[in-house]
């Protein structure tokens, strides 16, 4: 047990100074990564961060704007170097001056503007189509001449009633049906001309039929004889 005791504290001693190990090791590649570098600022160069926050905007604009203008220039230059690039359209000044659409514009905007022609155009055939139609359908109004009028379920007067009605319903469709089908069983037959004669049985064959019944029931059933045992 000692043995066993001295070993455990030997083991929780090994895995402590490799945590130790690790935190020096991370500790030096922090230190080493961190920049050494101190900028200077002079005292008339200080400012403050809400008029660095209300500057960054304008500095913001302005250098958006300088992005612009060298695209525009780029794409003039690449224009005027081409030789192939002989047409040059002529647009107004207003299209001239105005901002090149987005992804977003040129793809979801695209697709929602034609949907939208498209419904403006169905509307507008629907409207036209049923601009002849005079005819309006007057709406049933529980003051009306509708409000003596019942609901054939009576879900919310009769709900005791509901299955009942149900079956009763099921069995008028039933007899309805079998109505039916009677009739034009009756109706196709009606054409057959041929009728068949049934002729009587003899006294003699009934009464030993009947004799043979009497017999039967009377007699007792023969057990089936045990096997001898070995």
């Amino acid at each position: 047990r000692e043995e066993r005791r001295q070993s455990f504290h030997e083991f929780l001693a090994r895995q402590q100074a490799q945590v130790q190990k690790r935190e020096r090791k991370a500790a030096a590649n922090a230190a080493r990564e961190m920049p050494s570098f101190t900028p200077h600022l002079e005292a008339e160069r200080t400012f403050s961060l809400n008029e660095y926050s209300v500057q960054g905007e304008f500095l913001d604009r302005l250098a958006a704007q300088d992005v612009k203008r060298r695209q525009d220039a780029i794409r003039a230059r690449a224009r005027s170097q081409d030789p192939e690039a002989t047409f040059a359209p002529n647009i107004n000044r207003k299209s001239a001056v105005r901002e090149g659409r987005s992804s977003f514009q040129m793809s979801r905007g695209d697709f929602v503007t034609q949907m939208t022609n498209r419904r403006r155009l169905k509307l507008r055939a629907e409207a036209a189509e049923f601009k002849d139609v005079t005819f309006k359908p007057q709406m049933a109004t529980s003051r009306g001449p509708m409000r003596r009028v019942e609901s054939k379920l009576k879900v919310t007067s009769e709900p005791g009633t509901y299955l009942r009605r149900l079956q009763q319903e099921a069995q008028r469709k039933q007899q309805h049906a079998m109505r039916t089908k009677t009739e034009r069983e009756r109706a196709s037959m009606a054409e057959c001309t041929f009728s068949p004669e049934q002729s009587t049985c003899p006294s003699y064959v009934k009464r030993i039929a009947e004799s043979m019944r009497v017999a039967k029931q009377t007699k007792r059933p023969e057990r089936p004889a045990r096997p001898g045992w070995k």
